[in-house]
């Protein structure tokens, strides 16, 4: 287990305080800090210095892994913390160019994914 690098603090919208996000999430579900950690494979010392206020702002990465651990929707924790949302557009051609414009992925991951997609698919993007 680890913790993602922070990202220093964004001066666009501040969101709610990550640390009330966190918790509030966590005591819907009655989740302990400690299943949370586990879940999201993070740190309980890290997630406990999320909530206490103490770090930075998390990374894409980090808030990736929270959202998974929280079993809720990425771009729902993005928003409530301020953070811009990544939705993909609609259509063919909208799939494959946000595929392909994802600085996260590579030509080769992009190909192999949109590849995979198209079997799953049968074919289409569509």
């Amino acid at each position: 287990m680890g913790q993602l690098n922070d990202r220093p603090d964004d001066p666009g919208d501040p969101g709610e305080p990550i640390g009330d996000v966190i918790a509030d999430y966590r005591s819907r579900q009655n989740m302990s800090m400690g299943e949370l950690a586990r879940r999201a494979g993070l740190d309980l010392s890290y997630i406990s210095r999320l909530e206490s206020g103490h770090r930075a702002r998390p990374s894409d990465d980090t808030v990736l892994a929270l959202a998974r651990g929280l079993d809720v929707d990425v771009n729902e924790l993005r928003e409530r913390l301020g953070m811009p949302t990544r939705r993909a557009p609609a259509g063919r051609i909208g799939w494959e160019r946000y595929v392909r414009e994802d600085e996260r992925l590579s030509a080769a991951d992009a190909d192999t994914l949109l590849n995979l997609v198209r079997r799953l698919r049968g074919g289409t993007l569509d």
